[in-house]
């Protein structure tokens, strides 16, 4: 067997787990496992919401009350707005990913998550991928996504939380159901817009499919995903290569294509 290309993170929606997810994303991790190489790793969120809690809200799915069900946020129950915890859910996450990819000598290469997992890798994106264990993270894609605003996220102290600034840009691909009535279109166009005056056009790009509030399975669009997955990975490569093709002086100026040199000088010889 072939050496793993590196780790997908995946993040399930609210109402849901590991194990719910795994299996409603048969189809993607076939092919991603399969057919491009890539090692898919299911984390769980650490706060269980109990039946009568439940409620329906963004990232609601549907699940028998037998099932143990997790979030990603905290929710106010009483004026529903949902925010990320510093302490609750993004250290469990990081301490998750330490032990199950770091500390392997495996490298994370991209996070996928669908509704609340969607929103979650948002913010990991933009505000935490500055850390060691996101140092080769290239890609994230957010089925039925949805933005929160900085004010949504809880520190441990009252210092704003800022967006972080990399080197390497992070391609990100947003994608929404034209059916979906649990996460509204308008939602998902605002956390895309986002991502895209953030990062700009060339790295936020917006898929749709003829669906409703989950993630697509058939053949078709698994293919259009795997293809701009296989994209944004080798960019970041292509860009190194490119940067080796050219020579510097001593005093690190660009030196000229000897071969470019060559046709202006026939040139200048006027024939």
């Amino acid at each position: 067997m072939s050496a793993s290309k590196g780790c997908i993170l995946m993040l399930h929606g609210f109402k849901q787990s590991d194990t719910i997810f795994y299996k409603k994303t048969s189809g993607l991790r076939k092919h991603l496992t399969k057919q491009l190489g890539y090692e898919l790793i299911y984390p769980c969120g650490q706060m269980k919401i109990e039946g009568h809690l439940a409620g329906d809200y963004t990232g609601v799915e549907d699940q028998p009350d037998s099932v143990d069900m997790f979030s990603w946020l905290l929710r106010d129950n009483i004026t529903g707005i949902s925010k990320i915890s510093d302490e609750r859910s993004v250290k469990p996450l990081i301490k998750y990913i330490e032990d199950n990819i770091e500390n392997k000598g495996k490298k994370l290469v991209g996070i996928i998550g669908f509704s609340q997992g969607a929103c979650f890798t948002s913010v990991l994106i933009q505000y935490y991928s500055h850390l060691d264990i996101f140092q080769h993270l290239k890609f994230g894609i957010m089925f039925s996504g949805f933005h929160l605003d900085d004010a949504s996220i809880l520190k441990d102290t009252e210092d704003a939380i800022e967006t972080v600034e990399r080197t390497t840009p992070i391609k990100s691909l947003h994608v929404m159901g034209t059916l979906d009535t649990v996460v509204e279109d308008f939602k998902t166009y605002n956390l895309h817009d986002n991502f895209k005056d953030k990062y700009g056009e060339d790295n936020t790009e917006l898929y749709k499919h003829i669906g409703g509030h989950y993630v697509p399975n058939n053949k078709g669009f698994l293919l259009k995903i795997a293809t701009w997955i296989e994209s944004a990975d080798k960019e970041k490569d292509l860009s190194v290569k490119v940067a080796d093709n050219k020579k510097f002086d001593q005093n690190n100026n660009e030196l000229p294509d000897i071969d470019e040199d060559l046709l202006k000088s026939i040139d200048n010889l006027g024939f």
